[in-house]
């Protein structure tokens, strides 16, 4: 690495110039720019300057021009007076310059001066053949508005015609396009991800197996509720804080609910009583041998664990 000088820097091979912010980047860039076409008799056409934004790219074509015209004027001067090109001083060399800058300055409507994408898209235009893109291949900044037509295009075709059960889980997990969009679109862009298929599943089978389920589960708690509401009830046993009364009341009565349907509902839960309600009710003593567990899954066209309140020795 070396300290970089802009009049003796080599203009053939590559040159890496790292500089932070308000160091003099632009100057820099407008000063080889100028180089280029007296010291290389390079057209504006034939130079390529590639910034990030078109903000900058703006600002760079007005810069690097104006850098143009202010060699230009100062070739008029004596040497002494300029602040560009001071050490030409041969009349011939002076109009050869002149001759290359007031060509520059003149077809500088010409100049190759993009953000990436726009250069990207000029070569896709360019080489519409060489690389089997359309002639009016378009480059958009933001792609948000294309991902969201295809989203909903999506949900349309594959969700509101499934069955009737999924789409009310969905809606009961507020579930929508935007969401879906939102939990894959870090997966977009990634060419080397493979998908894999997703398995077929029997709905009416797994309707079936959830209801005998749901039976078994009303059963089991019509032989188990004292035993359930007895810890419920123990205050000295039962961790206040995580299950209070309110919270208790709620747990057992939207379980008397639930267990007063005929057939398991498409969507299970206890979202109201989440936190502290629904898993493990853990007796806080030693001395109580039983425990029991309330659990809901809500699941593909079902439940794949239904409510269960199980006796442990």
């Amino acid at each position: 690495m070396s300290i970089f000088n802009i009049d003796t820097v080599d203009l053939q091979g590559s040159n890496l110039i790292e500089a932070s912010a308000g160091t003099g980047k632009t100057y820099t860039l407008a000063s080889l720019y100028l180089r280029l076409i007296l010291e290389q008799d390079l057209k504006v056409s034939q130079l390529l300057v590639v910034t990030y934004t078109t903000a900058a790219k703006e600002e760079l074509r007005d810069r690097l021009r104006q850098k143009l015209v202010d060699a230009r004027d100062d070739l008029f001067k004596l040497p002494a007076d300029r602040k560009l090109l001071e050490t030409l001083s041969d009349p011939e060399q002076i109009q050869s310059a002149q001759n290359k800058l007031i060509l520059a300055i003149q077809s500088f409507d010409e100049a190759a001066i993009f953000t990436i994408h726009g250069f990207c898209q000029r070569v896709l235009t360019d080489f519409a053949f060489e690389s089997g893109q359309q002639f009016d291949v378009e480059l958009i900044g933001d792609d948000i508005n294309l991902l969201q037509s295809a989203t909903d295009d999506f949900w349309r075709r594959e969700v509101m015609t499934a069955d009737n059960d999924f789409v009310a889980y969905l809606v009961a997990k507020k579930q929508s396009p935007e969401t879906l969009l939102q939990s894959i679109r870090s997966l977009l862009g990634k060419p080397y991800i493979q998908p894999l298929p997703v398995p077929e599943v029997d709905l009416p089978q797994c309707q079936q197996q959830a209801n005998k389920q749901f039976e078994q589960v009303k059963h089991i708690w019509l032989q188990e509720k004292d035993a359930v509401m007895q810890i419920f009830n123990d205050t000295a046993r039962l961790n206040q804080s995580s299950y209070n009364p309110k919270a208790r009341e709620m747990v057992v009565a939207k379980l008397e609910i639930l267990l007063q349907q005929q057939v398991i509902p498409p969507t299970v839960g206890f979202q109201d009583a989440e936190e502290g309600a629904q898993g493990r009710i853990k007796a806080t003593a030693q001395e109580i041998t039983g425990e029991y567990l309330l659990c809901t899954n809500s699941g593909f066209g079902g439940i794949n664990a239904a409510v269960v309140l199980q006796g442990v020795e």
